[in-house]
């Protein structure tokens, strides 16, 4: 998960093993470092938050799948409503795949 992720919606996905930039030692770097840092480090899925990641980086030649979380208001009780959405998302998601989940 992205830094700028509530960290708290870890505990919602226990299904998965759910790492923060933080916890990982990556929140230092930004955008194309960080996606290929977390593909260095064998993660599969990269949560985040910026809507502008997709516009930003070529994702189809990426070894990670990029799911952006979006809702109309950043308190984690409407994250929290994302979270069926999300896990599908996780389940389908496919190296260099972006797929949104939540208010577009």
């Amino acid at each position: 998960m992205d830094a700028n992720v509530p960290h708290a919606l870890r505990h919602d996905l226990r299904r998965f093993e759910v790492t923060t930039a933080q916890y990982a030692g990556l929140a230092h770097l930004q955008n194309g470092l960080l996606l290929s840092a977390a593909e260095d480090e064998g993660f599969e899925v990269f949560v985040t938050l910026d809507r502008n990641i997709v516009a930003q980086q070529l994702l189809s030649s990426r070894r990670i799948a990029v799911v952006c979380l979006r809702a109309s208001n950043q308190l984690l009780p409407n994250f929290q409503r994302l979270i069926p959405g999300l896990v599908e998302a996780i389940r389908s998601a496919r190296p260099g795949s972006y797929t949104v989940v939540g208010d577009r």
